[in-house]
């Protein structure tokens, strides 16, 4: 499956060099399949087996696929706790809120990018956080887990996981 996306990807550069009229879809189409060959990738899951379960939260470590160092995920849900840290939900993806700018990204689409200063500042935009437990609501959105990932709407393939939950043995059923 990854083959036929990489090729894909490959035949969509050829079309665009050839045809400029069409570059704007074409981009889109690549966009879209990056975030598609990314969410495959067998190396962004997380295999333990609680890391379904496992909730995020206050601290948690995440990281970006194109930053250069882990940032901190903040929760704010102060009525919902988790091993007595705030836990979160799908929704809990808002930058300056949840997620902070990260050290350096390394992808040329960022829009902050400076060509005379790098590495340049991530100011990730993302999406909610893909559920992956969706029958676990906390304040009416499924919670986050280990496994969630939110994709970067700036940079194509840009992908945010998490990388540490914050906490020890706390588990939702």
């Amino acid at each position: 499956m990854l083959a036929n996306i990489d090729d894909s990807l490959k035949r969509l550069e050829q079309i665009k060099a050839n045809d400029k009229s069409i570059k704007n879809s074409i981009d889109d189409l690549v966009s879209e399949l990056n975030n598609i060959k990314t969410l495959l990738s067998p190396t962004q899951l997380n295999i333990s087996d609680n890391a379904s379960t496992l909730v995020p939260s206050m601290g948690a470590q995440i990281k970006c696929s194109f930053s250069l160092a882990p940032g901190t995920y903040l929760s704010t849900r102060v009525n919902t706790l988790s091993g007595s840290l705030p836990a979160s939900n799908i929704t809990d993806s808002k930058l300056g809120t949840n997620i902070l700018p990260f050290a350096g990204c390394t992808n040329p689409a960022n829009p902050t990018m400076n060509p005379f200063s790098f590495p340049w500042v991530c100011i990730p935009n993302l999406s909610l956080f893909i559920p992956t437990n969706p029958t676990t609501l906390l304040e009416d959105a499924p919670i986050t887990t280990m496994n969630s990932k939110a994709m970067c709407m700036f940079a194509p393939g840009g992908m945010v996981s998490f990388i540490s939950s914050g906490q020890i043995n706390v588990k939702t059923t």
